[in-house]
């Protein structure tokens, strides 16, 4: 893929993300939306050598997951 679009993609999520306040009120597929979205990002940030931008996404988003056993055993993998 090209990189210089994939940064630039990337880079545009991150700024939507920051905007949502709470998901309480987002349906189960939403969810699960964001939780692959969020983990394949975080495995893509490792896998170019960037941790600590991996962890900082899981970390923001941990909290909307707290209750959810997959996103847990994710955030534990990815940030040991």
């Amino acid at each position: 893929g090209d990189r210089g679009s994939a940064n630039t993609l990337w880079a545009a999520c991150e700024k939507e993300l920051k905007l949502i306040k709470s998901v309480e009120n987002w349906s189960k597929a939403d969810l699960d939306i964001l939780r692959i979205g969020i983990i394949k990002t975080a495995e893509c940030y490792i896998t170019a050598r960037q941790t600590d931008k991996a962890k900082g996404l899981l970390d923001k988003v941990a909290p909307w997951f707290e209750n959810d056993p997959e996103f847990k055993e994710k955030y534990n993998e990815l940030t040991k």
